[in-house]
């Protein structure tokens, strides 16, 4: 359901058949709008593909910690955060 089209936001991943990125929806869940109100914000989504943004952050974050891991020693990640408008 996450796709990565260079067309389409610079090749950002975002929902399969919308132009809405990972990030847009993972923006509004760190802002604190919750399901309802992000569903109502774009209505061609679904409950699914929001857990499905979840679910690839996840991965995402693991497969990045693992990658930063050289000889045993994990390199440390900076974090940064930041606040949208609505």
């Amino acid at each position: 359901m996450i796709v990565s089209d260079p067309n389409i936001h610079f090749g950002k991943p975002t929902i399969k058949g919308t132009r809405i990125t990972v990030e847009v929806i993972l923006d509004r869940i760190a802002a604190g709008m919750s399901l309802k109100e992000i569903l109502e914000d774009y209505p061609s989504l679904t409950a699914k593909h929001v857990q499905t943004v979840l679910a690839y952050a996840s991965e995402s974050v693991s497969r990045e910690s693992k990658s930063k891991q050289v000889d045993n020693q994990v390199t440390p990640i900076i974090l940064y955060t930041h606040e949208i408008s609505r």
